[in-house]
């Protein structure tokens, strides 16, 4: 199984994916290299899997602001229109709680500016992040 881990001299830590090996080794001066694993990847504690939803919804508020900056055919109130619609989804995201987070983006309409398309790029981003850790 390929794995990547997050290692310095005294330390190594295994991921399901590059992002979450990425972020922990960003937060812990740490670099990530690509693994081969013969065993299942050993789940995170509390702490490390907080850690992880934090950083993630990090990653997901930014990709939302740089989507909005990004389409020059946004205009200050239908960015900030939007930026209210997102509010909630934002204020979860920085605490972390990416099921929640989830259950928002699939109820937020779409419309000329929060395309599905967009949409459909956010849910995967989730999707990718969720899958990483075993459903209880």
């Amino acid at each position: 199984m390929t794995a990547f881990e997050a290692y310095n001299d005294t330390e190594a830590v295994q991921f399901h994916d590059s992002l979450s090996a990425q972020t922990h080794a960003a937060i812990n001066g740490m670099q990530v290299r690509e693994i081969t694993l013969p065993d299942p990847i050993v789940e995170l504690d509390v702490i490390d899997r907080l850690e992880s939803d934090i950083m993630f919804g990090g990653v997901l508020i930014f990709e939302f602001l740089a989507d909005n900056r990004k389409d020059p055919n946004v205009t200050t109130a239908q960015s900030l229109d939007l930026l209210q619609r997102f509010a909630p989804v934002k204020d979860l995201a920085q605490l972390g709680d990416i099921k929640k987070v989830y259950g928002l983006v699939l109820s937020m309409p779409t419309d000329t500016i929060f395309t599905e398309a967009r949409k459909a790029k956010y849910v995967g981003m989730i999707e990718t992040h969720l899958n990483i850790f075993p459903q209880p």
